[in-house]
């Protein structure tokens, strides 16, 4: 408690200067994730179990948005977290993964976005520091903000939907008679969101064509993720999205390939493969309650580089108790194995929690 409390003051005290600093025409908001209900029961190799887990705060990121003239401006995004490890885990029994509450410890996680943006001539925008490239449009796009309080294994997953990196991103909307292009272009370390010593950077190039109420979404990201500048990672996405009236959808498919990944439980690295997708549906019954009906299936490896594979069905409903304010009660019908025959786990979670942006 007493770690809690210093960390509050702290934050307040920093947050009371920084505003002192940027008062004059900064903009401030954030994000604020908090679980009400959170139980899990299945058999995680052949015994049952059923954990539940009382109310807690999760996670809050900072908004700070300060236009340093009228084509340049500083974005920085830090984010606050405590991880209770309340997901069931490949190998675990049913709630011998979480932490006690005891143990959970409140604390400055980093930095989700830190960058400068410059307005260039004929519709160029230029973006420079730590990013999160929109290698997908459900993590990348911070889509799921709105959507799950828990994500699933393919939007989350560095091997799949996750890219978090430092670097440069060049944007533009090129629009024609029927449809409009928005393009980005990155160069970026490849992986690596401070610093790297890898000298030859990836490169990733995401599109979103837009025609009428569809729009697809393709990426393709290529370069060296070693120190040495030999091996290689190659990683692509593709999806579209549809709405019309009270509908809607989005799927995406999601892959990427390692050159010689190393692993600690193993003598040699080996060649890593990692493939998956999600879907989900929508439907907005009344202003303030929407339905949603998701399925996911991710097929990476183990931190012992052993393929796994994670199926998980989830329908939801998102209740909007005001502007940018969502309760969000999640179902996931999960079930997950490793390749090997070494570990199974099928469980069925439900989730109730409030996420909020401002």
């Amino acid at each position: 408690m007493k770690k809690v409390l210093c960390f509050s003051l702290v934050a307040v005290l920093m947050l009371g200067s920084a505003s002192l600093v940027w008062a004059e025409g900064a903009e401030i908001g954030g994000h604020f994730k908090f679980y009400l209900f959170d139980q899990s029961s299945g058999k995680s190799d052949g015994i049952s179990d059923t954990a539940q887990q009382g109310m807690g705060w999760q996670s809050f990121y900072l908004y700070i948005t300060k236009e340093l003239s009228d084509k340049v401006s500083i974005n920085i995004e830090p984010e606050w977290s405590a991880s209770s490890r309340a997901t069931p885990r490949l190998g675990t029994r049913i709630g011998e993964q979480r932490r006690a509450a005891g143990d959970v410890d409140v604390g400055l996680h980093g930095f989700a976005k830190a960058y400068i943006k410059a307005l260039l001539p004929n519709g160029y925008e230029l973006s420079a520091g730590l990013l999160r490239p929109l290698f997908t449009e459900g993590y990348g796009g911070e889509l799921f903000f709105e959507e799950d309080m828990v994500g699933n294994k393919v939007s989350s997953s560095s091997y799949l939907g996750s890219w978090h990196d430092t670097g440069i991103e060049l944007y533009k909307t090129f629009e024609f008679e029927k449809f409009s292009l928005p393009a980005y272009l990155y160069v970026l370390n490849g992986g690596y969101e401070f610093n790297d010593n890898n000298q030859n950077k990836a490169v990733l190039v995401h599109v979103t064509p837009q025609i009428g109420n569809l729009t697809l979404m393709g990426s393709y990201g290529t370069g060296t993720w070693d120190a040495d500048n030999r091996h290689t990672m190659d990683r692509w996405s593709g999806g579209l999205s549809y709405k019309k009236d009270d509908f809607s959808l989005r799927s995406e498919f999601i892959g990427g390939s390692w050159e010689d990944k190393e692993f600690a439980a193993l003598d040699a690295p080996m060649n890593v493969d990692a493939s998956g997708y999600y879907a989900k549906a929508f439907y907005r019954f009344k202003p303030w309650l929407r339905a949603m009906l998701g399925y996911s299936l991710a097929k990476t490896p183990s931190s012992g580089g052993v393929d796994e594979e994670y199926r998980t069905l989830t329908p939801a409903l998102h209740f909007f108790v005001a502007d940018g304010s969502t309760l969000i009660l999640q179902y996931d019908i999960a079930d997950w194995k490793r390749k090997d025959g070494s570990a199974e786990l099928e469980f069925n979670r439900l989730v109730l929690g409030w996420r909020t942006t401002f």
